[in-house]
């Protein structure tokens, strides 16, 4: 996040500047401070593309005497024009900040939001409101040029996962409501009436990460959506037009050519939410329509079961680089590099003794809900037992 991405209501000097708003940067006497202890006073970070946040982390200084925010709410802008409060069971969350101005507090978000920009709303101080911050997610498939291949994940319209009261419409024709839209059902969602106020909506519950969707015409094969646009929100409120990069309008999408076959697009940008609807535009026949949606399901929940989220993290395929595996020791040439899944050789320690480990770094926080491990490769030698230990820093 360069400088420049960092930014404040108001400033005390250059001394005190945004730039020193980073979480452990100069020491315990740098810190960006207000020019005074006004009322509304911020500091924002512009995260330049969309990402998934899941964690914060507060710090103030110590100059000649501790100086902190003890209180703070969160706001958070997909464009800088239309911003939310963060909110924890329907209503917005104030997070207690420090205690003193040397150490890190930190909070997890549950839910996780999804922005562009986020805003720390500075609400109660000790000494002057001086801060330094950081921010915690993910950045894999929420990167506004996310290859979609990278996220092939059906999101559970099709198999079911998605529940019925998931899904939502503006008009229907009984009995053929929103829970017919899933994709190769026996039967689809027909609009009551043919005109460009219809719509068809799926609340994920958490926000999701979206990377490609299919559509189908109605079951009948003689009546299909032509074109349709996308929009997508957090609370069903402050709805953002799905655009390709680059572009001020909203993008218009290719339907299908009949009712029965499947027409997929790849959505880069990506796009993360709670909320996606189907704006529909154009038709053949009747306003029909069937559905599933690709990405990310529930992968930036903190307490997503481990099954929703199936995606590996690179081991086995060789995206996590060699330099990203060490280990306490090794028997050359079965380094820690040799420590890959279903690999043709494994890592193997030197000394056989409980202070042995295997450890991976991501360069960045990643959500893990599973593991899978492996003996040596000669299938005569394994570990029996072991535990897991974490960290964000190292320390």
């Amino acid at each position: 996040v360069p400088d420049s991405a960092i930014t404040a209501r108001r400033v005390f000097s250059s001394q005190y500047g945004t730039a020193k708003a980073r979480l452990n940067v100069g020491g315990l006497h740098s810190s960006w401070c207000s020019l005074r202890p006004y009322e509304n006073e911020w500091l924002q970070i512009d995260l330049g593309t969309l990402k998934t946040v899941n964690k914060v982390a507060t710090q103030g200084i110590i100059h000649h005497y501790h100086a902190y925010v003890t209180r703070f709410t969160l706001g958070y802008s997909r464009n800088g024009a239309y911003w939310m409060d963060y909110h924890q069971n329907n209503t917005t969350k104030t997070f207690d900040g420090n205690v003193n101005g040397k150490d890190v507090k930190e909070h997890l978000l549950v839910p996780t939001l999804a922005a562009r920009l986020v805003r720390f709303n500075l609400l109660k101080y000790v000494g002057h409101l001086c801060m330094r911050v950081d921010l915690y997610g993910l950045y894999l498939c929420v990167s506004m040029f996310a290859a979609a291949l990278d996220c092939p994940y059906a999101l559970g319209l099709e198999d079911g996962r998605v529940p019925d009261s998931a899904l939502s419409a503006s008009s229907f024709i009984a009995p053929y409501d929103a829970t017919r839209a899933r994709l190769n059902g026996a039967s689809s969602w027909t609009a009551l009436d043919n005109d460009k106020n219809q719509w068809l909506q799926v609340d994920w519950s958490d926000v999701a990460t979206v990377t490609g969707l299919a559509t189908q015409g109605g079951s009948n094969g003689a009546q299909w959506v032509l074109k349709y646009q996308l929009s997508y929100s957090d609370r069903g409120e402050g709805w953002v037009e799905y655009r390709d990069a680059g572009f001020i309008t909203p993008k218009t999408f290719d339907g299908n050519v009949n009712g029965k076959d499947v027409k997929e697009h790849l959505l880069v940008p990506t796009l993360a939410a709670r909320l996606v609807r189907f704006n529909l535009l154009e038709y053949v026949g009747h306003l029909c329509m069937r559905v599933d949606l690709y990405g990310l399901y529930l992968c930036v929940s903190m307490f997503a079961a481990a099954l929703d989220c199936p995606y590996a993290l690179g081991l086995e395929d060789g995206r996590v680089p060699d330099s990203a595996l060490s280990a306490s020791s090794f028997i050359a040439p079965y380094d820690a590099t040799r420590a890959r899944l279903n690999g043709a050789s494994s890592w193997t320690a030197l000394d056989n003794d409980k202070n042995q480990w295997l450890q991976v770094d991501w360069s960045d926080v990643a959500t893990v809900t599973g593991l899978a491990t492996q003996g040596g490769s000669n299938g005569a030698q394994w570990v029996l037992k072991y535990q897991l230990s974490y960290s964000d820093r190292g320390e």
